[in-house]
This record gives structure tokens, sequence and C-alpha cells, in this order.
């Protein structure tokens, strides 16, 4: 399975996206602003920086912190425990990728709980039926 995750340049405070499964669209997506990363992480605001652009295997795990199973991002350089879960606001984010429809305020999404559950539910299923998953992430380096 493969999704594909299209940002739109970063404002000062948020990157907006869209999030594709298969080539065809899922969902809007939300994360913290790109910023640029150094050969070593340098330039890094920890829980206010998106991850590199890039591919990455997903796996779907049980979160402690959010009680639940969610997709995890693998061997994101320089970067831990990135999921992809509801949120509206980057305030919810944390470094992590927010899954919604676009909200109805500029830089929000709207139902998310329901977005998060749908894909975590297919990526799920993919993943017991032993299919890899790859999220290729597309789009701008840095604001």
């Amino acid at each position: 399975m493969l999704l594909t995750l299209n940002r739109q340049p970063s404002t000062d405070t948020c990157t907006m996206g869209t999030l594709s499964v298969n080539g065809t669209f899922f969902c809007h997506t939300l994360e913290p602003p790109v910023r640029p990363l150094g050969k070593y992480g340098e330039g890094k605001v920890p829980g206010q920086t998106a991850i590199p652009a890039g591919t990455y295997t997903v796996r779907v795990t049980y979160s402690p912190h959010f009680q639940r199973n969610l997709p995890l991002l693998m061997h994101v350089p320089f970067f831990f425990g990135i999921r992809i879960h509801c949120g509206n606001t980057v305030k919810d984010s944390a470094g992590c990728i927010l899954v919604g429809e676009q909200g109805k305020r500029e830089e929000s999404l709207s139902n998310s709980r329901t977005t998060e559950f749908c894909l975590t539910q297919r990526l799920l299923r993919a993943q017991l039926m032993k299919e890899n998953i790859i999220i290729q992430i597309n789009g701008y380096d840095a604001v």
C-alpha cells in the first residue's frame, strides 16, 4: 500500500497537505512548519518541526501515549515516535502528521477522529494481509 503526502508550502506556523492511498485522495493533512535541517539535525525545533520529505515504512502499533493503535513512521532521521493521528490544529501535532477534512478556519482540520479511525483500520487490514505500507512525503523542504 502506498500513501502519498503532498505538502503545500509551509507558513510560519504550519504545513497543510493532502494524503492519497494508492493514488486516490483520502484526506487533508496538517503538520508543523518544514524547517531546514543540517547534517546532524541542527535546525530542528522539538515538537514544532515537520519531518523531512522522503519515503518511510509505516507500521500500525499500539501507542501508549494515545492508548490505541496508530500508524507509526519508521526510521525518520532525527525524529522518534512520529505517528499519523487526529487533531484540529498544529498545536495537536508535536511533529506528527494530523489527518482530517479541511477545516472551516484557516490552518485547521475537522472530522479528524473519524478520518484517523478509517485510515488506521485500512492500514491495519493491509498489515494483517502482510502488505508493505509505505508513505512518500513530497513537497517543500523548508520555510
